[in-house]
C-alpha cells in the first residue's frame, strides 16, 4: 500500500449534480465530504490562486454541522498533483467574481473565496507508488 492512500479500501460515494463530489466513509466509521475542483492548466508550484465559490463551502460547512460528518476537504487536482486542506483551515479573502455569464445558468457570477495557497497541503503525484 502507498502511504499517500488512506482511503484503500474505504467506501466512497458520489454525490449528485449541484452537491458536495464524494462522502468518504474510512475504516475508523469516520465520515467525510469531499470537493474536488480540477485545474487543468497548472502544476502544484505554478503561482496559482486556488478559488472555490462560497456556495460550495456553505454545502461544506453544513455537512460538518447539520449532517454531523466528521470534517470536510477541499481538493484542487492539478496536472502533476493534488493540494488539499480541512475546511477549518481554509484562509482567504471574499470577492465577487466567478465567469463570463453562460446562458441558462444562475451562478456564474457569485461571491468567490480566494484562497491563501501557503496554507494547503501537496501530493505530487510523483510520490505515490505506480505513478
Amino acid at each position: 500500500k502507498s502511504k499517500y492512500n488512506p482511503f484503500s479500501g474505504c467506501s466512497c460515494v458520489k454525490l449528485g449534480k449541484y452537491e458536495l463530489d464524494f462522502i468518504i466513509q474510512l475504516h475508523s466509521g469516520k465520515r467525510i465530504t469531499i470537493e474536488v475542483k480540477g485545474v487543468k492548466n497548472h502544476n502544484l508550484e505554478d503561482n496559482h490562486v486556488p478559488m472555490i465559490s462560497v456556495l460550495k463551502i456553505a454545502k461544506m460547512q453544513r455537512s460538518v454541522n447539520e449532517n454531523r460528518l466528521n470534517a470536510s476537504y477541499l481538493i484542487f487536482a492539478y496536472k502533476d498533483g493534488i493540494k488539499f486542506q480541512r475546511l477549518i483551515n481554509l484562509k482567504g479573502s471574499f470577492s465577487w467574481s466567478g465567469r463570463e455569464p453562460r446562458k441558462g445558468s444562475t451562478n456564474d457570477r457569485e461571491i468567490i473565496l480566494r484562497l491563501d495557497r501557503t496554507t494547503f497541503d501537496k501530493i505530487p503525484f510523483s510520490t505515490l507508488k505506480n505513478a
